[in-house]
Formats: structure tokens, C-alpha cells, sequence
């Protein structure tokens, strides 16, 4: 027999990640926020408000610095991943106005990390690719093979795959 909880969040939730201490990071639009929620008790950890020019945040991770990544975006505007401070600041980032060339992104929609490698993966669903930085935001390459429409990802460090969903219903894995 399983227990049920429901756990109220203020504002519009669009993306859940866990962070290194395994609490429940939550994304959210209006207002644009990053909710830690306690694992155990669904209570409030830390919420950061992101900034304005923060617009339609999509997903965000916590990295073991402490530090959150958020990837964020609406057509003809800002479509990139923001490194953001504690107050919701951007202090550093990848992306600008729709594109497909380096240092472009169209719709940055899921962003996950590789502690490990000290890699980010973000979905860049509407370019048919992954691309990977470095935590510093920095290109590294991208991953485009046998990829449609990549939107949610998930990486498996112990077997070193990421598992790709796609938009199309199909997952694709690629073994790093």
C-alpha cells in the first residue's frame, strides 16, 4: 500500500529535478522562480525569484558548487541557459536569440549534469540536438545523431548513458 501526498506549490510548476542533498528542485513560470522543497516534508528549503530577464524558465539543476543552472525562453526573445546566484541573477550564460549556430539554441527545454565529467547537457528540442557545455557555460560540442525534437533528459552516471525523450513519444540512448 503506497502513501499519497500532495504538496502545494505557488506559482505555475513546469520542471522537477533533484539536487545533490536529494531534495526536490521545482521550475516555475508566473511567477519565474526555483522552489527547493524539502524531500521528506515537501517544506520550503529555498525559493530564488528569478530576475525579469529570466522569461519562461523550463527547467533548472542545482550543481554540487551550490550554484543553479536554469534553461529559459519565449519565441523571438532570449532562448538560453543561465548559470543564476543566489538572488536570481544571471551570472553567466549560453544563448541568445533563436538559432542553430554555436551559441545559439531554439528552445532550450531540459538541462541535466554530469558531475562527473563536469558537463552540462541541454535539450535543444527545435534544433534536433543536444548540445553539451561546461559548467561555465562554455560550447563543447553538440549531439545531433538519430535525435527529432529531444525533450527531456536524463543521465545515468554509473553506466555513463543519457536517455533522450523525444517530443514524438521515443527515447534514444546514447552511451557517452
Amino acid at each position: 500500500m503506497s502513501a499519497t501526498c500532495k504538496w502545494v506549490i505557488p506559482g505555475k510548476p513546469c520542471g522537477l529535478s533533484l539536487t545533490p542533498t536529494y531534495n526536490l528542485l521545482v521550475t516555475c513560470q508566473e511567477p519565474s522562480k526555483l522552489l527547493e522543497l524539502s524531500a521528506d516534508s515537501g517544506q520550503c528549503v529555498r525559493e530564488i525569484a528569478l530576475k525579469a530577464d529570466i522569461e519562461q524558465p523550463w527547467h533548472g539543476v542545482r550543481l554540487t558548487t551550490g550554484r543553479h543552472v536554469v534553461c529559459h525562453g519565449r519565441w523571438n526573445n532570449l532562448l538560453r541557459v543561465c548559470s543564476v546566484d543566489s538572488s536570481g541573477r544571471v551570472t553567466c550564460g549560453y544563448g541568445s536569440e533563436h538559432g542553430s549556430d554555436i551559441g545559439h539554441l531554439n528552445y532550450p527545454s531540459h538541462v541535466t549534469v554530469d558531475e562527473d565529467s563536469q558537463f552540462l547537457f541541454v535539450a535543444d528540442t527545435y534544433n534536433d540536438r543536444v548540445v553539451v557545455l561546461s559548467l561555465t557555460l562554455e560550447f563543447v560540442r553538440h549531439i545531433s545523431d538519430g535525435l527529432s525534437r529531444p525533450d527531456r533528459l536524463y543521465l545515468d552516471s554509473t553506466t555513463r548513458r543519457l536517455y533522450v525523450g523525444q517530443l514524438n513519444g521515443s527515447v534514444v540512448v546514447i552511451q557517452l
